[in-house]
């Protein structure tokens, strides 16, 4: 299948003196590479009706086939969203020279459909493109348009025309790119910050006239492209060839044990858990019974990690413990696909719990309650209903049967019954009901699972939803004809419908759980995707909500491997934005799954900057997800994206992020500036989503507590619409109101300077020197987060026993990825390896008997001696020769741990 060709184009790199790689991706997106670092990637995709937007990367049935090192053809489908349209893709790539690959693309429809734009692209980031030139001429010589890149976002459409013959961007530059078109046609560069992303867009239309219309099957498209680089490059067409590792020279091994803790932050626990009365709300908070306010840094256990055996149920929860957990949500214990679950399979249904598992469930919680750590007790997460269970084409519903379970009645009685039989059940170990024991704290109906971002499509469901549909809109005299099944073809009308059918479910399940004499907080979903699940979420006793940085895809094969600090709150959401849409004015928030998945490469970025700004914002609690998928043992390797209870990466910067968030070392901001939704902002087409963090909370949420209002709001300082984008504190930088959290997306720098607990985590080697009240941090490393918390009641300048924790990169051993590494290759094996921190902190204090000491994984410790002491107060010397991330410093009179 070839097509017209309907223009010749030539993309010319002027490059670096470093490595320069040209490699193809499994999916066929051709990526330049400066070492590991994607400075331009270029790929195909399409957009649909209502501009639903899809690309090579969601393709369908792609195949591809390399004749030799420097030649690929790649083939595959695209499905066109919102339409009917299917577009199949030829893309051959090959090596045309000295520093030179051509791409031919060549396009099929095979079904008709409308299509509103088949394009090629060339994606630019932002943080390497902002602020150079970018200049479009005529096939005259002519200039068309010149201006430079814009280092914020303003106008997202930067340039337009039809008749560009080179387009010229960061010429003279280290990266430049210059774009020839023979002859002159259509190019579209956008500023992509403008709907989250990272890049500036160019673009090269394929579709010509058909856009926006109809297009016949059998239509052929064609767009070829010649890259040229300014230097010779290395090709690795060939994926199995683009494989790299990550020089590991130097670093130390640092292997967490599943039953030991470097040190014991225990005593931040009041045991049992339950001390203090059953968990309230009152004025939007969470408070116990007596009054005592808690705040939750926690973790998930998910699937089989809810089952250890006895003994290991008493390590593992004096372990948490010591690291500063507080509360445990038991998640996936549901689930069909984990070995063991709740379930009794002997049965047929998922109707009858299994003894041997509630058992080890039971004293599991024993334990934890022991330890002074609560409950978040699951309810609906990945149940597999069946035809035993009495549900109706049981197969053709997936875990958890979403969304039918907020609808269906049999789903519904069924949900019931097992929350009274669990809620009702009585622990042999601790003598209580899970409804009568205190320990158990929160819980939710359901998780991930709203009707709103769901299609209903499995039948009798779907047409029992639809006969739902036109009573309601006949009893509201509204079109009853307008579709209700798909997402994308739902109308204002249909939202404000399954809203209410949304709150009739929590409402029900609510006025159950009470009638059986569940007491704790109750929350209805875990999420909101879009601002219409607000008014339901809303009139519950507490919101919670979900975010991950870099969330594997593709099957959980791939990740992007960009770092968070670096996100321009201008264009792009972090976690913090699209959590602080969640917290509703005058309810409590609790973020029950946080995360910063490995193998994403900067991921201890995460737990100290989401300490941080939970505490600031004044959040109820946060868990990360999650500390295990099961009990093997022991264990020496990293073991899976989300599991962190042995990543030195994550779960060694706990202990730091525990005090700073437990003890309220960074200071609230208060009181909070409000979001108002309007009606239509709620209900409104096309939705307000999460995932694209609305302007107002990319803005607001590192510099001011913010909350969501659905009124208007009282006691607040101010108020601005989501889509309103009040200035940031610089034009490159974020500062936090309460002059303690400041993040430089440029320089990929943040750091916290509190009193008792400071730090800076992300690009710190070319920031040099980086100054904070009582703390002075040098470190060589490229990136890294290094913090010192105070480990008693004073200031870091008063204290004396302190905390330094330095963490850089982790990985497994034999580690093998693709070139950009945004996929494994080989998972690796043990030990873990960690990148030693070197460089030097110099902390403000004027005692000088302080000695330094290397903590292990497991707590032992190994003398380093007494630190240098000059007027300025003392040096601390961060080195490989130390093997560790932790640093324990101590004044006289401290006892040995």
């Amino acid at each position: 299948m070839r097509g017209l060709s309907v223009a010749a184009v030539l993309f010319v790199f002027s490059a670096p003196a470093w490595a320069i790689t040209v490699t193809t991706e499994e999916n066929g997106e051709v990526a330049f590479l400066q070492g590991t670092q994607s400075f331009t990637r270029v790929t195909c995709g399409a957009f649909g009706p209502e501009w639903q937007w899809t690309s090579q990367a969601q393709a369908e049935g792609v195949a591809s086939l390399s004749a030799g090192p420097h030649r690929r053809e790649i083939t595959g489908r695209i499905d066109i969203p919102n339409s009917t349209a299917c577009v199949t893709f030829e893309e051959v790539v090959t090596r045309a020279g000295e520093g030179r690959v051509h791409a031919q693309y060549d396009f099929l429809v095979t079904e008709g459909g409308d299509i509103n734009s088949l394009w090629v692209s060339a994606y630019l980031p932002c943080e390497l493109y902002a602020g150079k030139p970018a200049v479009a001429y005529d096939e005259d010589g002519e200039t068309l348009h010149s201006a430079q890149l814009p280092a914020t976002l303003g106008e997202a459409r930067l340039f337009s025309n039809k008749a560009v013959s080179r387009l010229v961007v960061g010429e003279g530059d280290a990266i430049g790119l210059e774009l020839r078109l023979s002859p002159p046609a259509q190019i579209l560069l956008q500023d992509n910050r403008q709907w989250g992303g990272s890049d500036f867009e160019v673009r090269l239309e394929a579709l010509g006239g058909y856009a926006g219309a109809y297009v016949p099957a059998g239509t052929e498209f064609s767009r070829p492209l010649t890259v040229v680089l300014g230097e010779p490059a290395d090709f690795q067409l060939d994926p199995s060839r683009a494989r790299s590792q990550t020089d590991t020279t130097g670093w130390v091994p640092f292997v967490m044990p599943w039953d030991a803790a470097p040190l014991d932050l225990s005593w931040l626990n009041d045991k049992p858990a339950g001390t203090h009365g059953f968990l309230t709300v009152k004025d939007g908070r969470l408070v116990f019974e007596d009054g005592t306010e808690p705040r939750f840094w926690g973790v998930c256990v998910s699937a089989a990690a809810n089952f250890p055996t006895h003994e290991q149920s008493e390590k593992i929860a004096e372990r948490m413990a010591k690291f500063g957990v507080n509360m445990v949500r038991t998640h996936h214990a549901d689930a069909g696909w984990s070995d063991p679950n709740l379930f009794d399979e002997s049965h047929g249904d998922t109707r009858h719990f299994d003894a041997d598992a509630l058992d080890r469930f039971d004293y599991f919680v024993h334990c934890l309650k022991r330890q002074g750590i609560y409950v978040y007790l699951d309810q609906l997460v990945h149940r597999k209903f069946t035809e035993g269970d009495g549900v109706v084409n049981a197969d053709g519903l997936d875990y958890a049967a979403k969304p039918y379970t907020l609808f269906d009645r049999r789903l519904i009685e069924l949900q019931k019954e097992f929350s009274r039989k669990l809620w009702t059940h009585v622990n042999p170990y601790t003598g209580l009901a899970y409804k009568d024991d205190p320990a158990i704290a929160l819980m939710e109906f359901t998780n991930e699972n709203d009707i709103l971002s769901f299609d209903v499509t499995v039948e009798p469901y779907a047409t029992n939803l639809q006969q739902m549909w036109q009573a309601w809109a006949a009893a509201h005299s509204v079109d009853p004809n307008q579709p209700v099944r798909l997402v994308g073809e739902r109308s204002s009308d249909v939202l404000r419908f399954l809203d209410e059918l949304q709150q009739q479910y929590y409402s029900e399940m609510y006025s159950y759980l009470r009638s059986i004499g569940v007491r704790v907080p109750i929350a209805g979903n875990t999420w909101l995707v879009t601002g219409a699940n607000l008014p339901s979420q809303s009139t519950m006793d507490y919101m919670d909500a979900h975010a991950y940085w870099d969330h594997p895809y593709d099957n959980y094969s791939r990740w992007h491997n960009r770092a968070q600090v670096h996100v321009d709150p201008n264009g792009q959401a972090n976690n913090f934005a699209c959590l602080s849409m969640s917290r509703v004015h005058e309810l409590p928030f609790v973020c029950s799954e946080w995360g910063h998945p490995w193998p994403n490469e900067w991921r201890s970025e995460g737990p100290l900057a989401m300490a941080a700004v939970a505490a600031l914002q004044g959040w109820n609690g946060v868990l990360a997800y999650t500390y295990r998928h099961n009990c093997d043992v022991p264990v020496d390797r990293l073991t899976g994206a989300f599991d962190i209870f042995n990543d030195p990466a994550v779960f060694g910067l706990f202990p730091a992020g525990a005090l700073m968030f437990r003890r309220g070392d960074v200071a609230l901001s208060a009181p909070p500036t409000a979001v108002q939704w309007s009606d239509n902002d709620v209900f409104g087409l096309p939705q307000l989503s999460v995932w694209g963090g609305q302007p107002a909370y990319r803005s607001l949420c590192e510099r001011t507590s913010v909350v969501t209002a659905l009124s208007p709001p009282s006691g607040v300082k101010g108020i601005v619409g989501p889509t309103d984008f009040p200035a940031t504190a610089g034009p490159t930088w974020t500062e936090s109101d309460t002059g303690e959290l400041r993040r430089d997306w440029v320089q990929g720098v943040g750091t916290i300077d509190s009193p008792r607990s400071q730090a800076a985590y992300g690009f710190l080697g070319e920031a040099g020197r980086i100054e904070l009240t009582d703390v002075v941090l040098s470190v060589t490393n490229d990136f890294a987060v290094v913090s010192v918390t105070s480990l008693d009641t004073k200031p870091i300048s008063g204290s004396n026993h302190l905390l330094v924790t330095a963490v850089g990169r982790a990985e497994n051993t034999d580690t093998v990825y693709n070139l950009t590494h945004t996929k494994l290759h080989a998972a690796g094996r043990g030990p873990v390896l960690v990148e030693p921190v070197t460089g030097q902190v110099r902390i403000r204090n004027a005692d000088t008997s302080f000695a330094v000491h290397a903590i292990g994984p497991d707590g032992s410790r190994t003398s380093l001696g007494a630190p240098a002491v000059s007027e300025e107060g003392m040096t601390v010397d961060l080195s490989a020769a130390a093997a560790t991330i932790f640093y324990e410093i101590k004044g006289a009179g401290v006892p040995d741990s």
